[in-house]
């Protein structure tokens, strides 16, 4: 190669490199800064009370020490929230997950799994991690007596890629003979 044109050669390459894009960061969904009355975004979660209710939403992104399948779940890209409960009122609440639906603006429709979708996913030989599992996500109705709380998952499906927004949404929560509708925003921001 002829030493004279390999300074040429170098600014060639390096105009090249320079052009290359940068990876883009990963975009997590997060819960909004703003939601319907009674909404709050407090640190990670969604927040939504009243003088009945307090219910917070988080989204899990790692199984922390949890049972084997939620971290294979989520290598998986299926959307894991912990949804927390707290009954203030002087009356039940009664939260049935099959009222409950996750969507998004590239217009998934997800309902939450239950003990038998889990099931068809790890069949009979996942029976075992299945039981530890028992117990700790929402699959069943759950009634709260005054002053009680629950916290478990709601496990969804994975969503289409590219999704900016999506929205949890509790169609009806009983408190005594009257029903509430929650629902908690979630946006795409760059992941921490």
């Amino acid at each position: 190669m002829n030493p004279r044109k390999l300074p040429l050669l170098i600014f060639v390459l390096l105009l090249f490199w320079g052009c290359v894009p940068k990876p883009k960061a990963e975009l997590l969904l997060q819960p909004s800064d703003k939601g319907p009355e009674g909404y709050l975004k407090s640190g990670v979660e969604g927040v939504y009370q009243n003088k009945s209710l307090k219910i917070a939403a988080s989204i899990i992104r790692v199984a922390d020490g949890g049972p084997a399948l939620i971290g294979e779940l989520l290598d998986k890209k299926y959307v894991i929230i912990r949804l927390d409960i707290e009954n203030r009122s002087a009356a039940k609440v009664i939260y049935n997950p099959t009222h409950t639906v996750l969507t998004n603006d590239a217009l998934d429709y997800r309902k939450p799994l239950d003990y038998t979708d889990l099931y068809d996913i790890k069949g009979e030989k996942g029976e075992a991690e299945l039981s530890q599992l028992r117990g700790r996500f929402y699959d069943l109705t759950v009634t709260l007596l005054p002053g009680e709380r629950s916290s478990r998952l709601l496990i969804f499906e994975p969503m289409s890629k590219d999704v900016k927004k999506a929205e949890l949404t509790i169609k009806e929560i009983y408190v005594g003979t009257d029903t509430t509708r929650v629902a908690f925003p979630f946006e795409a921001k760059e992941g921490i």
